[in-house]
């Protein structure tokens, strides 16, 4: 969310490799400690309000959070995660700023806005509930 772009976006500032090093580890951290966790609970509370309210799971609005969470999840998990990684062994292995590791950084970078442009849709999408 907010905190991984923030992360990535100081990280991909910096030339102090100890510091990016730091970031990507926390990032990493955080994202499989916290953010995973929390979306868990997020689905779960998701589903169950669904299921006890007079919403349908075939709402337009729901599939679209649906699919934004899946979305999310998987740039989480498939990307973010080990980008993130990447990118703290890397400038852990580093006196300075390679080219490579710029790369990865602003791999992380995009990857993080992309991330944050799929959650701000979601909440667009729960508060206007297309389809209702």
């Amino acid at each position: 969310g907010i905190m991984g772009h923030i992360v990535a976006g100081r990280a991909s500032r910096s030339n102090d490799t100890a510091k990016i090093a730091v970031a990507g580890a926390d990032a990493e951290w955080i994202g499989n400690r916290v953010f995973f966790p929390a979306s868990i609970v997020l689905l779960v509370v998701g589903i169950w309000m669904v299921v006890i309210s007079g919403w349908n799971f075939s709402d337009l609005w729901i599939i679209l959070g649906i699919v934004g969470y899946a979305a999310s999840a998987i740039n989480g998990m498939a990307f973010l995660s080990p980008v993130s990684k990447r990118v703290g062994e890397m400038a852990a292995a580093s006196d300075s700023v390679t080219p490579e590791l710029r790369a990865q950084l602003d791999r992380l970078t995009l990857l993080s806005r992309v991330d944050l442009t799929i959650l701000i849709l979601v909440v667009i999408d729960m508060v206007i509930k297309p389809g209702v």
